[in-house]
């Protein structure tokens, strides 16, 4: 068993014995009342344990145990590429850097990833790109030269172990959009969708102002991005 695995188990363990001394407390104070022959509180008290032990593995169940995940746009970056359906056109690229953090506690397991952008007029979806090793984008930044060296041995869905609790898993991801009128300029708030295994959806937003600092993809992604 890894340490990573190790930590979880005992962490449940703990969690679950949490549970058991609160339940075995009330237990011995019932005793105690019992004793006193206050057997009209006593009585009381058996029916409200009994029906809050219910509640109590419920909550357990589906919140301490539940997986969980929390998705951020770290950065994104725009470019173009020819359109795989049109050789005479071109549509936009995102490249997006994103960071999935496991906040829940068990390891879980990425199936798919969705990501829809709001410029304002409600949020659109974009349509994930695939086989990206054929991908080429050509970045259009005013502000940077932008070099994605080997960008496809750094996609973030490559590595199918699951993401232990705590882990902080982040890499690159491929969206693109055939609309002109889109624009990173224009974008207000990112909404990412990420479904596990189980088919358990999790979404959350994140607006530009969160995003780190572009050249801070040299160090964190081994890329290279200069100031122009």
């Amino acid at each position: 068993m890894s340490n990573n695995n190790a930590k979880q188990v005992k962490q449940k363990e703990n969690e679950k014995n949490k549970i058991i001394e609160a339940i075995n407390s009330l237990n011995s104070t019932l005793k105690l009342w019992k004793n006193k022959k206050n057997y009209s509180l006593f009585v009381s008290l058996v029916a409200i344990i009994v029906s809050s032990s219910g509640w109590l593995v419920f909550f357990y169940t589906n919140n301490i145990n539940q997986p969980s995940i929390n998705a951020k746009v770290f950065q994104v970056m725009q470019g173009k590429m020819i359109d795989p359906e049109n050789s005479t056109k071109t549509i936009s690229v995102f490249t997006f850097y994103i960071c999935l953090t496991n906040i829940g506690h068990y390891p879980m397991e990425v199936l798919n990833y969705d990501i829809q952008v709001n410029q304002g007029n409600g949020f659109k979806k974009l349509d994930r790109l695939y086989n990206i090793q054929n991908i080429n984008p050509i970045f259009t930044s005013d502000l940077y030269n932008i070099d994605l060296t080997n960008l496809p041995d750094k996609l973030i869905y490559l590595n199918h172990n699951s993401i232990s609790y705590g882990e902080a898993r982040h890499g690159f991801i491929l969206f693109g959009s055939r609309e002109e009128t889109m624009n990173i300029s224009k974008i207000i708030e990112y909404k990412i969708t990420i479904t596990d295994v189980y088919k358990n959806t999790y979404t959350t937003i994140t607006i530009p102002d969160e995003f780190i600092n572009i050249l801070d993809l040299n160090d964190i992604a081994d890329v290279q991005i200069i100031k122009k």
